[in-house]
């Protein structure tokens, strides 16, 4: 069978880059897209134990202190 895509951290972190850079999008690490849907999920109404599940937390210390957050964050600076 072939080989379709080497899932290696290093070449996922490059394939993305190459990705963003191709189309003119801002540079991010492949992590960031942790918090943003970790974010995202909390804004939209996903119940807690849900978003734990997907991000892969045994406990809502973590995501609650730094995931969440961002989120509400940004929420208030949008009000002014």
């Amino acid at each position: 069978m072939e080989k379709f895509l080497n899932m290696k951290p290093y070449n996922v972190t490059k394939a993305l880059k190459r990705a963003l850079k191709k189309n003119a999008l801002p540079d991010f690490r492949f992590h960031d897209l942790r918090h943003y849907a970790a974010s995202i999920l909390h804004a939209i109404g996903i119940p807690d134990q849900y978003i734990m599940n997907y991000g892969g937390w045994k406990t809502d210390y973590v995501m609650k202190s730094v995931y969440r957050n961002t989120i509400d964050e940004e929420t208030q600076k949008m009000q002014y």
